[in-house]
């Protein structure tokens, strides 16, 4: 009888497979989640880019008769964007020189006169602009303008 009890102990082949499963499946939710809260961050980290360039726009205009800077010039990133770093370049928020939308690798961007439509900057007239990046969430650009 006592050997009978002897051979009963320690786990089987089958609950271990069972609780290795369990722990695939457990990993790979954590992992998904971190993937997606890892997105959200760096979607946060360029809209706050964004919003602090449409302020250095605004700042601009104040300081120069309500006029955004000109289409191709450094004007705004010589005075007005020093400290702003876009997480996706490593450098400054760049201005287009014309309309355009934004994708992962091309950061920030700004450009007047223009004005955002479905997520991209358009050529406009008048005192506009457009500050334009890319969501990975939304899978599209955002744009920022007044």
């Amino acid at each position: 009888m006592s050997l009978l009890v002897k051979n009963k102990k320690g786990f089987t082949l089958i609950e271990i497979v069972i609780v290795l499963a369990i722990a695939a499946l457990v990993l790979a939710g954590v992992l998904l989640a971190v993937g997606g809260a890892q997105r959200s961050q760096r979607d946060s980290a360029r809209k706050g880019v964004a919003a602090r360039t449409a302020t250095a726009m605004e700042n601009h205009a104040s300081n120069n008769n309500g006029s955004y800077p000109p289409t191709a010039t450094t004007a705004l990133a010589a005075s007005y964007l020093v400290g702003i770093i876009d997480t996706d370049t490593d450098a400054a928020p760049t201005n287009t020189g014309a309309p355009a939308s934004a994708t992962a690798t091309s950061g920030v961007r700004y450009v007047a006169p223009a004005t955002c439509a479905n997520g991209a900057a358009v050529a406009s007239t008048g005192r506009r602009y457009a500050v334009v990046y890319w969501s990975e969430n939304a899978g599209a650009t955002q744009c920022l303008g007044n």
